[in-house]
């Protein structure tokens, strides 16, 4: 009967395990990644004891992140959210030994880049290239209809083969590794711009004045990640199938954005 009691007190005792308040602990590994990204795809790794907020603040800057641009979130299980990463922020028990951090634009800077006037730059590029020689075409609509640059995100892109006209001597090819490289270089006050089926018709659509146009890889798209991180969302019309090669999608959207231009300076 004794050994039962204690087995009793004992079971009690853990089914109220801690006895003491949780107290706050400190953090071991911070996994980050940038909006429009996925933490299994693109999350970064950062190590060492941090304690608060503050701490993990220094961290990410000390990795690069440019928090004027980027507003860091927390990762909250039991809002099943995001929350805002401050310097007071505590670590409490149960998920002391990582955090999860999202980098999320601060949305200001869409007011830097109102429309207006379609003078100021943009470039194009691919989320996930499949088919080189689409790049050469794109590449070489890039250069015909004056992008500033050209960029691949991801690492399936392979050398190209259809750039007739050497497009590489004036529109330079940016890569980006991953996500997180491409939305940290991106220049402030551009407007990312998904080119995809079901977002706004393309002979309704203001261009902004600076913009990154991004396309899919020409098998799956673009992920639901980076259409929600994208400012715009732009589709092409047509009278059968929505689906087009990714370069003539590319060719066809810088034709709209140069002759919308070409028709406002005449007017």
């Amino acid at each position: 009967m004794l050994f039962m009691l204690l087995q009793a007190a004992v079971a009690l005792r853990l089914s109220n395990w801690p006895m003491q308040p949780s107290r706050p602990s400190p953090c071991e590994v911070v996994r980050y990644c940038y909006e429009g990204g996925t933490l299994r795809r693109d999350g970064r790794l950062l190590h060492g004891s941090m304690g608060c907020g503050e701490d993990v603040i220094a961290a990410l800057k000390e990795d690069g992140a440019d928090l004027a641009r980027f507003s860091p979130r927390i990762y909250d299980p039991a809002l099943q959210g995001w929350s805002p990463l401050l310097p007071a922020t505590e670590f409490a028990n149960g998920s002391s030994t990582h955090v999860d951090v999202m980098l999320f634009q601060h949305r200001r800077h869409e007011e830097a880049a109102a429309r207006g006037d379609v003078d100021g730059y943009f470039a194009i590029g691919v989320f996930g290239l499949k088919n080189s020689h689409n790049l050469g075409t794109l590449w070489r609509s890039a250069y015909q209809n004056g992008a500033a640059s050209l960029f691949v995100v991801g690492e399936r892109y392979t050398p190209q083969t259809s750039d007739t006209v050497k497009a590489w001597r004036s529109v330079p090819l940016v890569q980006h590794a991953d996500w997180n490289s491409f939305a940290a270089a991106s220049p402030y006050g551009a407007l990312w711009v998904a080119v995809e089926m079901g977002g706004e018709p393309l002979a309704d659509f203001e261009h902004p004045e600076r913009a990154m146009y991004v396309l899919g890889s020409e098998d799956t798209g673009l992920p639901s990640s980076v259409l929600k991180a994208c400012h715009r969302t732009v589709s092409l019309p047509s009278l059968r199938t929505e689906s087009f090669n990714l370069a003539v999608a590319g060719a066809v959207v810088l034709y709209d954005r140069l002759a919308k231009q070409q028709r406002k300076s005449k007017s």
